[in-house]
């Protein structure tokens, strides 16, 4: 009867497992029906299972599957649409990691009242039979567990995982299955299990997600995992991680309605450059200029009307990436050439030399542009300051140059030299022009986002090159201490605003976080910056380019294959003279950012003192660190003292029920001897020692002496004599027999407990409780 009772609690647990697990592939979540209904399941195969003759279970069988029939003769509609009404619960979360074009079948108008319950209880109920027809040896249990690793992972096909819940019990339960199967002790092995489980939430609890660092082997393994799942088992018509990074933009759905960011390592473009491999090769697609509703929006167009004058000036596409006109106004002028590599701490080749670019081939059909900067391009697929027409041909060669070390050093030779060269005047005229349009219109800040961070981290205004590159490496610095880089942040709750959620609460997020926030950061500094995104080529991908012969100045020219793993989103701030620039703001380990021009100075030996306006901002930590660091002591001797408590009350109850046990306690005498002898079996189970089949007590207790040699001088045949007398005679087991079972089996125990080391000692006393 115990047996039977605890294979229904172990088939009850399995069959709970099983459904959570299929729950978080869809929209659904268990309800107390559920609950009830696998219940009663299992009550009626408890029943089943009691039924000592073998023709009774076999009719309930075949009564049950005519009852199945039946039903599915006679309500054949509602089931159909019920499971349809399942399948599409499951397509509304299947489709999101890879935005995989999957429509959910239609239900007709008149059937929308019929819920999903009648198919999944036609599963609970299939699932219940099977997990007990199958737990009769250990060979089920393992034909039970193979079974269930596809039935409960078969997501990972499609980039979605179980919750922590539902693995937990799925785990709670193959543990349990092994010991029920094996016939271990089932409450020992459950109650073990519930403690890793309860020590994982106190820690959780203690130390929060965002204060967790996770081991770099354990982050490698997962990388990993999730980069096999994407290459080689995710399913074709997947959307790329561009597009993921492209919501939000444009009108393309909202930032952070995307839960994880999917990397498929799909072919994206081949592009061959000559470029050294110094800093990320940056090329822009897409660009934001107002934060608005969750949303990078472009400037509306009737603010580049009413400026038209701006970009009057030159062909479109220039103010797009100016710098490239700085050296068509220089050409065969050696002597402002020089002038500029002297400002700008060029190195002995100059600004002017420039390197060869190619977009060679695209992988794939769709219509987009992508750009590198510093680059010498002239088309109609620009309007103003940003590419507007992405229709026609993606193939293009040009060539692009090196950005300064320093970005101040041109503007102060524009104003120097612009005199000298009528080139360089007339760009010097038409810069301050769209200077001041940039100034103006990529600037702003909606009111009241950043108010709550600003007492975190305080922004003042900068006034020159070196107060904007310490906010940039201050700002850099911060991100990468306090916030989390992961493909996987989740959805930002309805009602809240992007940057605010990421910057106050969340602490974490992808590139679009991180560059969305960085960009009002540095607004609210006074620094022109724009939301960008595009592809980032890593240092390490150019390095290790496939040489495909040399360019005009014996550089070597690589073709470089990019996947949309290099898919990302950054800043973009404005250089007074000389244009756009990129700056890195997401902590990641694939992508480094620019060198800023402290860190160049640095590079070449210089040393530069901070500016006064800058210096205060040093301790912007403190308080915020002070209350959480108050926040996590409190926690943390909060956890020490329920800890405490609980393990002296789990000693005192252990200590209890051993004492109750091995004295005399209760005036029924029979009884009690029948409690030690379960819990001599309890013993022999800590030892691994299980009674062979169609064995009697006297045998057994033979036995146990053969195989535990310890044992062999105690008079365990007399115990079991006392044991046969308390169970099938009619008399009262006396006093002094009781305290010779007690004196047999306390010696039975002490044998045990002597041998033991002081772990073994407390997990044989507070978790075998023996």
């Amino acid at each position: 009867m115990s047996r039977n009772i605890s294979r229904i609690l172990v088939l009850y647990l399995g069959v709970m497992a099983i459904l959570h697990c299929l729950y978080a592939y869809s929209t659904l979540s268990v309800h107390n029906d559920e609950y009830i209904f696998a219940a009663a399941i299992s009550a009626i195969l408890f029943i089943v299972n009691c039924q000592k003759k073998q023709a009774y279970i076999i009719v309930f069988y075949g009564l049950g599957l005519l009852l199945l029939a039946y039903m599915f003769w006679v309500h054949n509609h509602e089931i159909y649409v019920s499971a349809v009404y399942l399948v599409n619960s499951f397509i509304e979360i299947i489709k999101q990691p890879y935005h995989l074009d999957w429509q959910p079948f239609i239900i007709a108008a008149a059937d929308k009242n019929i819920l999903y319950q009648p198919a999944m209880y036609a599963l609970i109920s299939l699932t219940a039979v099977c997990l007990n027809l199958l737990m009769i040896d250990i060979k089920g249990s393992a034909v039970i567990i193979l079974s269930t690793l596809p039935l409960c992972f078969w997501g990972l096909y499609l980039n979605v995982m179980p919750g922590l819940i539902p693995l937990t019990l799925l785990v709670i339960f193959w543990f349990s299955l092994l010991s029920w199967s094996g016939q271990q002790s089932l409450p020992v092995s459950i109650t073990a299990l519930l403690i890793v489980l309860g020590t994982g939430c106190l820690l959780q609890y203690v130390f929060p997600p965002r204060e967790y660092r996770q081991p770099a082997i354990i982050k490698n393994i997962a990388a990993a995992a999730n980069s096999y799942l994407n290459d080689y088992l995710s399913p074709t018509g997947r959307a790329t991680s561009f597009d993921d990074i492209l919501h939000g933009l444009n009108g393309r759905g909202k930032l952070g309605d995307i839960d994880t960011l999917s990397q498929t390592g799909q072919k994206i473009m081949q592009i061959e450059t000559s470029v050294p491999g110094s800093a990320d090769l940056y090329l822009r697609n897409y660009s934001g200029a107002v934060y608005v509703n969750n949303s990078w929006q472009h400037l509306p167009d009737n603010i580049y009307i009413n400026n038209q004058a701006v970009f009057d000036n030159y062909s479109a596409g220039a103010w797009y990436d100016q710098s490239a006109i700085i050296f068509a106004a220089l050409k065969g002028d050696a002597k402002g050439q020089a002038l500029l590599n002297q400002y700008a701490a060029a190195e002995n080749a100059g600004l002017q030399r420039d390197y060869k670019f190619t977009i060679r081939h695209i992988f794939t059909n769709k219509e987009q542009y992508f750009f590198p900067y510093d680059a010498d391009i002239s088309s109609e697929i620009f309007r103003y300051d940003r590419i507007y027409d992405t229709n026609g041909q993606k193939l293009y060669q040009t060539k692009i140059y090196l950005p300064p070390a320093d970005y101040g050093a041109v503007a102060k030779f524009i104003d120097a030299y612009h005199a000298q060269n009528k080139y360089i005047n007339y760009y010097y005229q038409a810069e301050k022009q769209y200077r001041d349009f940039v100034y103006k219109y990529y600037r702003q800040v909606p009111a009241g986002v950043l108010d709550e961070f600003l007492q975190v981290f305080p922004v003042e205004k900068v006034y020159d090159e070196q107060q904007k590159e310490q906010l940039i490496e201050r700002l850099q610095a911060y991100f990468q201490k306090n916030y989390q880089y992961t493909l996987s942040p989740g959805k930002v709750p309805a009602k809240h605003d992007f940057v605010q959620y990421f910057l106050n609460e969340s602490h974490k997020g992808y590139c679009t976080y991180f560059a969305s926030a960085a960009v009002l950061i540095l607004r609210q500094a006074g620094i022109p910056a724009r939301y960008v995104v595009g592809y980032a080529v890593p240092v390490q991908l150019i390095k290790d380019g496939q040489k495909i012969g040399m360019d005009n100045y014996s550089n070597p020219l690589k073709s470089i294959i990019l996947s949309d793993k290099q898919a990302h989103a950054w800043v973009e701030i404005y250089e007074d003279g000389w244009g756009w620039r990129p700056v890195e703001f997401t902590p990641s380990e694939n992508a480094t950012a620019r060198p800023t021009k402290a860190k160049v100075q640095q590079a070449a030996g210089k040393t530069q003192q901070p500016a006064k306006q800058m210096a205060a901002p040093a301790k912007e930590n403190i308080a915020i660190d002070a209350r959480q660091s108050q926040q996590y002591h409190g926690k943390i001797l909060l956890l020490m003292i329920i800890l405490f408590i609980g393990s002296i009350a789990w000693r005192k109850y252990c200590q209890s029920k051993i004492k109750k046990l091995l004295i005399i306690v209760s005036d029924n005498s029979n009884k009690q001897i029948l409690d030690i002898y379960q819990y001599v079996n309890r013993l022999t189970d800590y030892l691994g020692i299980r009674p062979l089949r169609q064995m009697d007590y006297t045998e057994y207790m033979y036995y146990l002496q053969d195989k535990e040699k310890r044992w062999h001088n105690i008079a365990l045949p007399e115990f079991i004599n006392i044991v046969l007398q308390a169970r099938f005679g009619n008399g009262i087991i006396s006093r002094q027999q009781l305290e010779e079972a007690l004196l047999t089996v306390g010696k039975m125990r002490q044998i045990i407990y002597a041998d033991l080391n002081i772990f073994q000692k407390i997990i044989f006393l507070y978790i075998y409780r023996l």
